[in-house]
């Protein structure tokens, strides 16, 4: 989850500037709901985790890769979004890691 914790300073961080609301506000919701499927798994209240994540995690996985194929072709390379969404981009190993275990 740390890469996703990196990623979403990031996205925080343009989303906090903007007075309307831009994808980096999409991005940091997705995330958090990751962290919320983690938080729940760490309970340790359930009695199959990994069909949790699974179950619960793969749709949102899918739509941020979804998201974030949609959006980095139409962005310029200097700007903080793009930067961000590169940064998740490039952390394909962290992404197929958390995708494996789901």
């Amino acid at each position: 989850m740390a890469c996703w914790a990196h990623a979403r300073r990031k996205f925080y961080a343009i989303a906090e500037q903007s007075k309307v609301r831009i994808f980096a506000h999409l991005a940091v919701e997705q995330i958090d709901q990751l962290f919320a499927i983690e938080r729940q798994i760490k309970d340790g209240k359930l009695s199959e985790p990994l069909a949790y994540r699974r179950e619960h995690a793969t749709p949102i996985l899918a739509a941020i890769k979804a998201s974030l194929e949609a959006k980095l072709p139409g962005l310029a390379a200097k700007t903080p979004t793009a930067s961000a969404e590169w940064h998740e981009a490039g952390c394909s190993m962290c992404i197929a890691m958390y995708w494996a275990s789901v």
